[in-house]
């Protein structure tokens, strides 16, 4: 390694800071200048892909303006249900007993209607009636038939029928009917007779096996058409009997309302939601003004970073690959005593801290590069762009001492008081990542 100036002269101290605050002092400064190197960088990487970023801004404007295009010439298709046609059938079980016989509670003659338990005694037959209609939206007239018919049966668990034995009682017509009107059968069983019969059915069949029942069973068959479709509908209902001596119930079931509504499909116009009705042009404009923005700053040259920043962001990239051999810390002043070589790179004073076992000593105050050695201290300071060279050769000859050249880094030691510690250098080390 070349050394193009040695010199030597006695230089003055620098006050010694606290080691706590100096450490301090030293980490804020090398997360500042870390911030400083990545605003830097940005601005290089931007003003070196500027046209490539503008063509990117181009093509985004251009892609989010095709699609807000397409967007609102397209509108979304949504499919909704839509009745066609709706009308509803109903059906409904009343029944009454007329009490027979004179007693001290009810007169005879008198109509009991819809309760839940009968007297044998008093009124051993009741009667039952159906009643059918429906409700359309038009005038549309359908055909029913009802019947009615006693039905005995015997079922079992899970209402699984044994044996089924049935009498007709009664049957109606009516040709069309009309929406409001009702279609109503009747029909009368006296319960007593009813229970008598069902006792020689399950004598002659010879098993008392399942559950033994007595209803009416009406059945209404619908026929026509509502709102031009055709309807074929059928309806049961019944009116359990259960005897118990001197009583008996009337259960109705099987009764309701039926609704038929028919829908259709019908596709309508819908929108689309603000982010994507509008998000498109929002990015076509801010790409347009982006990439105005940018191209009117690089041709202005606005964005490139300075002379000063690329030859600070030359030494940081320099520091940062020597940075395993070097550590941030104050250099007191006595130690810059004695005969310094100043070295022509911060490469080659990491050279003589690798040879001779030593560490680079980095004193961000003095801007100065620092190696310790038995005889002789070596030095290095980045130059100031357009510095004039402060360096100084001195003609070394064997009957005299050398002399050291004056550079930024003495003039600001000469102009401090010197206190010197202890210890040679103070600080704390810079732990390469």
């Amino acid at each position: 390694m070349n050394n193009k100036h040695v010199a030597a002269a006695p230089v003055a101290h620098a006050p010694d800071e606290p080691s706590g605050n100096h450490s301090q002092q030293i980490m804020t400064e090398k997360h500042t200048d870390e911030g400083r190197m990545r605003r830097i960088r940005a601005k290089q990487f931007i003003t070196d892909r500027a046209s490539g970023i503008v063509v990117v801004l181009v093509l985004v404007g251009v892609v989010s303006g095709g699609i807000g295009y397409y967007t609102h010439a397209n509108p979304p298709v949504e499919t909704e249900q839509r009745t066609v046609s709706s009308w509803e059938e109903s059906t409904s079980l009343t029944h009454q007993a007329t009490v027979q016989r004179s007693n001290p509670v009810f007169d005879r003659g008198e109509t009991l209607s819809d309760r839940e338990v009968y007297f044998t005694r008093l009124s051993p037959e009741f009667t039952g009636t159906h009643a059918y209609a429906f409700q359309a939206n038009e005038s549309e007239r359908l055909d029913v038939e009802l019947d009615a018919m006693l039905r005995y049966r015997a079922v079992g668990e899970g209402n699984q029928t044994y044996w089924q034995h049935t009498t007709p009682l009664n049957e109606r017509r009516y040709e069309a009917l009309e929406p409001g009107e009702t279609a109503t059968i009747s029909a009368s069983i006296n319960v007593s007779e009813a229970a008598t019969e069902l006792d020689r059915i399950r004598s002659e069949i010879g098993s008392n096996t399942g559950r033994a029942e007595i209803a009416i069973v009406y059945t209404a068959r619908v026929a026509g058409s509502v709102d031009g479709r055709t309807v074929a509908e059928t309806h049961r209902t019944q009116l359990g009997v259960e005897p118990s001596g001197s009583t008996y119930a009337v259960v109705p079931s099987g009764t309701g309302r039926s609704p038929h509504v028919t829908t259709t499909e019908v596709e309508t116009e819908g929108s689309y939601g603000p982010l994507r009705a509008y998000g498109p042009f929002v990015v076509l404009l801010g790409s347009i003004l982006g990439a105005a923005g940018l191209w009117t700053l690089k041709r202005r040259e606005k964005l490139s970073p300075t002379a000063e920043e690329l030859t600070a962001l030359e030494r940081h990239r320099e520091r940062t690959e020597f940075g395993d051999w070097i550590s941030r810390a104050r250099v007191p002043g006595h130690a810059l005593e004695g005969t310094r070589i100043d070295v022509e790179s911060l490469e080659d004073l990491v050279d003589i801290a690798i040879d001779s076992n030593e560490r680079v000593i980095e004193d961000p105050s003095r801007e100065l590069f620092f190696v310790a050695g038995e005889r002789f201290h070596y030095t290095y300071a980045f130059e100031t762009p357009d510095a004039d060279d402060a360096t100084v050769a001195v003609d070394q000859s064997a009957d005299s001492e050398p002399q050291p050249s004056r550079t930024d880094a003495d003039a600001r030691a000469e102009s401090t008081t010197d206190a010197p510690p202890s210890g040679v250098v103070t600080g704390e080390p810079d732990h390469p990542t």
